[in-house]
């Protein structure tokens, strides 16, 4: 897509490969119109999302609780036994696939917005990183500021999550965004 000469879904700058270095609006925008694509044209459903976070838990034995306090959490977290029961209780067995399920009069099953905007706060290491996963879990694409004081450790724990997903279903959807904060 081209607006005014400039293409909008072309892929920003990486601080790091993982976390972008943002200096305007704009490059928000575009990431924005960017994800809701991917979004859009590529659905995931959370048993895919559920085999993903369980690799990427396993990976993440590497990443030490003296490197990133919190990160025993989200190991326990990111596992199949702690979020598909959550997943199932809220939404039955059949969401696991993206199926509907009758409850009452009412139908329920996982229903992505699309993108979802993260403002995280900068006291928990962690929080960046277990903000996305709800959203994924979702099917949604995620749009995540970055505390400049955890763009490290966040690229840390989401390079593991680039190095078992494969074919890029997850972190395809995810823009980190790092910024001055005084603007």
């Amino acid at each position: 897509m081209w607006r005014g000469g400039v293409n909008c879904l072309r892929q920003p700058q990486r601080m790091n490969d993982l976390v972008t270095a943002v200096n305007s609006p704009e490059e928000i925008t575009l990431a924005a119109q960017r994800l809701r694509q991917v979004a859009v044209e590529r659905t995931v459903t959370p048993r895919e999302v559920l085999a993903v976070f369980e690799r990427w838990s396993a990976a993440l034995h590497t990443v030490g609780a003296d490197e990133v306090p919190g990160i025993a959490f989200l190991r326990l977290w990111l596992r199949r036994g702690t979020l598909e029961g959550l997943f199932v209780r809220e939404l039955g067995s059949e969401a696991l696939e993206g199926g509907w399920r009758d409850d009452g009069r009412a139908r329920l099953r996982p229903f992505p917005l699309g993108v979802v905007g993260h403002w995280p706060a900068g006291n928990v290491e962690i929080q960046p990183v277990l903000s996305l996963t709800c959203a994924l879990l979702g099917g949604n694409a995620c749009l995540v500021r970055v505390p400049a004081a955890l763009v490290e450790i966040t690229r840390r724990l989401v390079a593991k999550l680039a190095d078992v997903e494969g074919g890029g279903q997850l972190t395809e959807r995810l823009f980190l965004a790092a910024f001055d904060h005084s603007r």
